[in-house]
């Protein structure tokens, strides 16, 4: 490598590495990077088999034979109460239906009646019914000002969950015009609980239309509210009854901020808040109730978007676990969320059987409901995907197709999701033998997968699980490419190139992002720009959000519909996308070098080979689930492309062996690990061996590889087979016979091929500055935390460093001895 070439390398992942800081969260703001707390919490409380006998109890009983409407109201109403707690919402939504019925007149009861009513027609999905109920409470509390204000507000909050924005608004108004009408006297009792319900709704209406920060806003400060109105509230319940439900609704608006940050992509901050609410609702209502289920599954999708699939796979088990304690159905909605959550875990850990195990038990339980059905598995990639890759993709094949067809009549043929649904149909096409179907089907697909504008973008972004989904695709586009290599060769499309396209799409992850955010930073800065800039993500953000509101509205059952309000959102998305493609034109033609740096395409060939001088070679390496794909793009002349049969698994094993040699820790030198040259010559003979006559001629190769393999310096594979033998005079002298490749060639590995491209197109840096490097860890020395609390321990050798006074070196010390440098150890092991 170039003296300047690692300068700027070092300058570039530094900036990298140092970018979130000027974000960096709070320490109280952080949460743990472990589950060990909430699990061991949970573990605290246990089931009571007492209750719950007594709950099925009192849902077998028989109502009073008496005419007492109030005692037969009073009656269902408890009986819709153990069916809530049971997680039958089947069952307490007749009963309370029932309660209702008998309810009418009586001034004291019916208002908590149809309250009840109203959230389990919610929680059963129904949210038509339960804004009618709402409508209907009107009547009941005619003239009770107070509670026609929380009537109305609540209202609004249920319009705006419909996407009926217009209604939900005029709704809020007429809420906050009768609290203009109440005295005084009553806004200083009751005020901080009519704020909760007219700032959630509030939330509520800014979340509908894609304003995350300020229903966040919102949000916190009916979350303020709601805890001022808790500390006088004791004094003000009758009995224990409305007190709860004041501390169920503070629980619900903290989960709003939960989920507001979410939908931002702040996946810390909603963890913590959703942390919060798990907490509370534990002292609330114990750990076996469907709403510390419902809570728990909640968190657990957090930490799959994060892709952190095992604390997802963790929560998610102890999220069935309560609802099977609890006695709640199999068919219930809480209870399949978590089934389907437990199964994305599993399947983006590889854990497919198991997976696909969970298809089966909700195809077996929700087979008397094929509506829910539907709406829970077909649309769910991992499932799918469970299938394929357990040898059932014949099975899949139909229910993708379904869901594909499904998705493109109600999003359109551009839009990311339907894009994701046609590449899984393309994946169980090529296992089912029909190839040429499937290739059509990927083209389509990855079109609008690697679109650079995506005017589509949905509330995903690109999390973890998205960036997982890309690259199961795209892996399975590059095998089929592979197998069809000969077939499709034809002047205007080399299978080669494309493949190499896809390859870099799927292996681009943090780093390259990074790298790329901070090339772009060194373009950018115009005040031009970045009014632009900001426009386009205020865009985005709202198209996601009406096409998460959509996706919501078009999956309710058909009578639960409302088409003028769906019509409307349709109308919107596509003003919002054409002013998106507009504003993204006007980027691209105005700032085209910040266009090419903030949003980087996958790179082409022909863009790598005009990012090599003479002399160098780009070897391209990608590591699938069953084989490893190679190519090498020479600064002149043919590409090679080379499939060997090692998949990901094989090649961690053989790293890792190999890895122990290179980084073996504090151990004596007697005892120092033998490399292992024979599975190191494996390697070289499986990946570069090969395609050797492309690269033979260069005295510098760019080496990208993904997984494991971008833990290895190519340089210590041996070009030829070689057998491990004593030393015969000093330790380790044997190595010096060995013909590593780097003594036949220099290597430099890169994260991914965009980055070289990124990298030589920058402008040239001022030759008289001072070079740099730079070092981070929380923590360097003793003090340093302990291995558990971080899934890689940082090592660094202990080196001497000098520190500076007046010009010159004034003393030496060790970097254990250093101040630590925070928020930088998530950056490194990332």
């Amino acid at each position: 490598m170039r003296p300047a070439y690692i300068r700027a390398w070092i300058t570039l992942l530094t900036m990298a590495l140092c970018m979130p800081l000027a974000h960096a969260q709070s320490a109280a703001s952080v949460p743990p990077r472990t589950i060990h707390d909430i699990t061991a919490l949970l573990d605290q409380y246990q089931p009571d088999p007492a209750r719950v006998e007594a709950l099925k109890a009192a849902l077998n009983a028989e109502p009073p034979k008496t005419d007492d409407r109030i005692r037969l109201a009073e009656f269902f109403a408890r009986r819709a109460a153990a069916a809530q707690e049971l997680g039958m919402i089947d069952g307490q939504i007749a009963d309370l239906r029932r309660a209702a019925e008998y309810a009418k007149g009586w001034a004291e009861g019916e208002w908590d009646i149809l309250n009840d009513l109203a959230t389990a027609e919610i929680y059963a999905g129904n949210f038509l019914n339960s804004i009618k109920i709402k409508q209907e409470t009107l009547r009941a509390v005619a003239g009770l000002r107070g509670r026609e204000l929380s009537t109305y507000a609540q209202i609004a909050m249920l319009l705006s969950f419909v996407g009926d924005v217009r209604e939900a608004r005029s709704a809020l108004r007429t809420a906050e015009a009768v609290g203009f009408q109440l005295p005084s006297g009553a806004w200083v009792t009751w005020g901080n609980l009519w704020t909760n319900l007219i700032e959630r709704a509030r939330g509520a209406i800014l979340r509908a239309e894609g304003k995350h920060v300020e229903a966040e806003n919102a949000f916190r400060k009916a979350l303020h509210a709601i805890e001022e109105f808790l500390e006088v509230a004791p004094r003000l319940a009758s009995d224990v009854s409305p007190l709860e439900r004041w501390r169920g609704s503070r629980d619900l608006t903290e989960r709003l901020v939960a989920e507001s940050l979410f939908f931002q992509g702040r996946f810390a901050e909603a963890e913590v808040a959703m942390r919060n609410v798990l907490k509370s609702s534990l002292k609330r209502v114990g750990r076996y109730s469907s709403a510390t289920g419902l809570i728990t599954a909640k968190l657990s999708e957090i930490y799959s978007e994060q892709g952190r699939y095992r604390d997802a796979e963790t929560l998610s088990k102890a999220a069935l676990d309560i609802f099977e304690k609890s006695g709640s159905s199999p068919v219930s909605g809480p209870y399949s969320v978590a089934r389907r959550i437990l199964a994305a875990a599993l399947a983006a850990q590889g854990q497919w059987a198991a997976a696909a195990r969970i298809f089966d038990e909700m195809q077996r339980d929700l087979g008397s409901d094929p509506e829910t059905l539907r709406r829970m598995y077909v649309i769910n990639a991992e499932l799918m995907l469970a299938l394929i890759k357990t040898g059932r993709a014949a099975e899949a094949v139909p229910l993708l197709e379904l869901g594909f067809r499904s998705a493109r009549e109600r999003l359109g043929e551009g839009n990311y999701r339907v894009a994701e649904q046609r590449g899984y149909l393309a994946i169980a096409l090529t296992e089912t033998g029909q190839r040429n179907r499937a290739l059509a089907e990927f083209q389509e697909a990855i079109k609008v997968l690697l679109a650079r504008s995506r005017a589509d973008a949905d509330e995903e972004s690109d999390s973890p699980a998205r960036v997982w989904r890309l690259a199961i695709i795209l892996e399975g586009y590059i095998g089929l490419l592979y197998d069809m290599r000969n077939e499709l060769r034809q002047p205007g499309f080399d299978p080669a190139a494309e493949a190499f396209r896809a390859a870099d799409a799927a292996r681009g992850g943090s780093a390259q992002r990074a790298l790329a955010a901070s090339a772009a930073r060194a373009v950018a800065g115009a005040p031009a720009l970045a009014d632009l800039v900001r426009k386009e993500q205020d865009t985005k953000q709202q198209v996601a959000t009406f096409y998460g509101l959509l996706t919501r509205m078009l999956s309710a059952p058909p009578e639960q519909q409302l088409q003028k309000v769906i019509s409307d959102l349709r109308a919107r998305i596509q003003e919002l996308e054409k002013e998106r493609r507009q504003l993204f034109a006007e980027l691209e033609k105005r700032f085209p070098a910040y266009v090419d740096l903030a949003i980087p395409k996958p790179a082409t060939v022909e863009e790598a080979r005009g990012a090599l001088r003479e002399g160098e070679a780009l070897v391209s390496v990608l590591v699938a689930d069953e084989r490893t794909y190679v190519w090498v793009v020479p600064k002149t002349g043919p590409v090679a492309f080379h499939a060997t049969g090692l998949g990901e698994k094989q090649v961690s094993r053989m790293v890792a062996g190999l890895r122990r040699a290179l980084d073996p820790g504090a151990v004596p030198l007697d005892r120092f690990p033998e490399f292992d040259v024979t599975t190191a010559h494996r390697l070289y003979a499986e990946l570069l061996k090969p395609v050797a006559g492309a690269w033979k001629g260069a005295h510098t190769l760019m080496v990208v590889a993904n997984g494991a393999l971008a833990q290895l310096p190519f340089t210590v594979l041996p070009t030829e087979a070689v057998t491990s033998a004593a030393d015969a005079g000093l330790r380790f002298e044997r190595y010096k016979q060995v013909p590593w490749l780097v003594k036949h060639v220099a290597v430099t590995q890169l994260p991914a091929v965009n980055t070289l491209v990124t990298l030589r197109a920058l402008p040239q840096g001022n030759p008289a500055r001072s070079p740099f490097i730079g070092f981070g860890d929380p923590q360097f020395g003793r003090d340093a935390p302990p291995a558990a609390l971080a899934p890689v321990a940082l090592r660094m050798r202990n080196l001497v460093v000098t520190r500076a006074g007046e010009g010159k070196a004034v003393d030496w010390m060790p970097y254990s001895q250093l101040s630590p440098l925070p928020d930088t150890r998530e950056e490194i092991l990332a």
